[in-house]
Order: structure tokens, then sequence, then C-alpha cells
């Protein structure tokens, strides 16, 4: 029960900083092309609370950073890349 719980705490802190991650790049997205969160929120077809939602709790899917990507006019990649270097882009 307590290495499970430890595991847990460990998920919990990875889902937090990835959250904060994905936090500060719409934001500096946003920033980069002088939209409001407000805005971009519109653009996605959802409410501004509905996008600050997922903002603070992290939980875009691919789809969603796709779509963000598409509207800042940038490019973005998802790889898993293999202990030998090997890269595999999803």
């Amino acid at each position: 029960l307590l290495a499970s719980s430890a595991a847990s705490d460990v998920y919990k802190r990875q889902v937090y900083n990835k959250g904060m991650e994905i936090e500060r790049a719409i934001k500096m997205l946003c920033a980069e092309n002088e939209l409001s969160i407000s805005e971009l929120a519109r653009r996605m077809n959802m409410s501004p609370q509905a996008l600050s939602q997922k903002i603070k709790r992290g939980t875009f899917s691919l789809d969603d950073l796709k779509t963000v990507a598409i509207l800042t006019s940038t490019k973005f990649e998802c790889t898993f890349e293999l202990a030998d270097g090997t890269k595999i882009k999803l």
C-alpha cells in the first residue's frame, strides 16, 4: 500500500508539472500571437472558462494541442524516444 501511495504521489506531481508546462506554453503562444485566452477559446469553439480549466488542469488532448498549434501558426510535434535514441513520431 505504501509503494502504491508513493507511486500515486509521483504520478500526481508529474501531472501537475505537465499541466504547468502546458499552461506556460499556451500563455507564451497567446502572447506571441497577441491572442487572449478568451479569443483562443472562441477559436477553439469552447468557452473561456472551459479553456481556462483545461489549462489549469493540464487536460489537453493531442487534438487540442494540434488545434492550438494551427491557431497560433506553430508546429506541434509529439514523439517517443527509445533508449537507443530512435524517435517515433505520432
